[in-house]
């Protein structure tokens, strides 16, 4: 003989309002931050990956700038690529006959070590060889031109102090020369009044300077 327990009716009524309870504050709980969430998302075009029309729906938390793979290389390859190099006659023109408060050298060339003209102004005198050999002994051995003078084209400078090694002076009445030795050449401006010594000295030695910075 089966037993039968008896239910109190209460009980039929308890569980499915539970779990009413239950689905009504879930759907808050859940759905709500969706919708919230949803209103903060935003929509960006990406030609760059192809997609001709398509969207991609991301979340921004604040936005964020998406960087394209193909600037990205081409940012690449523009750092990679070398600036022109300049002619010497630019160097010449540009950076030693330039405007010192209002003057200029009276001449100016880039010579190699062997004398060779790389470039020069249309005044620039022409060096003897043994003018050219005597001077780059006095960057080897300095001093040595102090007791003789410096030559320039049979003009004779008296060589005033200089930095050994690196930049010989000279002066002859109210002009002067300014000699930068570099690696590879000789930077050379002649002067007169006006211009004064230090403007020569700084534009000679500043272009000198940058040669030696870039191996030359």
């Amino acid at each position: 003989m089966r037993t039968v327990h008896q239910v109190e009716p209460e009980s039929f009524l308890v569980t499915p309002l539970f779990f009413i309870f239950l689905l009504r504050h879930s759907f808050t709980f859940w759905i709500l931050p969706l919708e919230v969430f949803s209103t903060r998302r935003q929509e960006i075009y990406m030609p760059d990956l192809g997609l001709a029309a398509s969207k991609l729906t991301i979340p921004i938390h604040p936005p964020r700038a998406v960087p394209s793979p193909l600037s990205s290389r081409r940012s690449r390859k523009q750092k990679l690529r070398r600036p022109a190099k300049m002619s010497w006659q630019t160097y010449v023109d540009e950076h030693l006959m330039c405007d010192i408060e209002g003057h200029t050298l009276g001449s100016a060339a880039i010579l190699g070590h062997d004398g060779t003209v790389w470039a020069q102004s249309t005044a620039f005198p022409q060096f003897k060889p043994e003018e050219i050999a005597a001077i780059m002994k006095d960057f080897d051995e300095p001093g040595h031109l102090a007791p003789t003078g410096m030559f320039v084209a049979t003009a004779k400078y008296m060589v005033i102090q200089g930095e050994p090694g690196a930049v010989i002076r000279g002066k002859k009445g109210s002009g002067g020369i300014t000699i930068k030795k570099t690696g590879q050449a000789l930077v050379v401006g002649i002067y007169d009044e006006p211009m004064t010594p230090g403007q020569c000295n700084m534009v000679v030695e500043r272009l000198g300077d940058y040669l030696v910075e870039q191996g030359m």
